[in-house]
C-alpha cells in the first residue's frame, strides 16, 4: 500500500514531525502524547499534494466539535438552567 506524507504539528503537546500514513486515514496518533489528531487534506482536495509534497496536514484535534461542546456545557450560565417536568405551585389559603 502506498503511503503519503503528513505534516504533524500536535496541538496538545507541540510535537512536530513529518510522518507517513495510508491515504485513506482520517486521524493519526501523536507519537509523543498519544492524542488523536485530525488529518486534513493539504490542498483541501483529496488526492493532491501541496508544494512541499504533503498529502495531509495534522494541526487540529480529532472530533473538535465534540471537544467544543464539552467546553460549552462546562461554562453554561446557571441562569439558563430550566428544570424539566417540574412546576412549583402556590398553595391557596382558605
Amino acid at each position: 500500500m502506498k503511503k503519503v506524507k503528513v505534516d504533524l504539528q500536535c496541538p496538545f503537546c507541540g510535537f512536530c514531525k513529518i510522518l507517513k500514513t495510508a491515504p485513506h486515514r482520517k486521524g493519526i496518533k501523536c507519537p509523543a502524547c498519544r492524542q488523536v489528531i485530525f488529518l486534513r487534506w493539504a490542498t483541501g482536495v483529496e488526492g493532491y499534494v501541496d508544494k512541499y509534497g504533503y498529502y495531509f496536514h495534522a494541526h487540529e484535534p480529532f472530533a473538535l466539535n465534540k471537544i467544543n461542546q464539552e467546553f460549552e456545557e462546562a461554562f453554561e450560565d446557571e441562569d439558563d438552567f430550566k428544570p424539566r417536568g417540574f412546576t412549583i405551585r402556590q398553595r391557596l389559603k382558605e
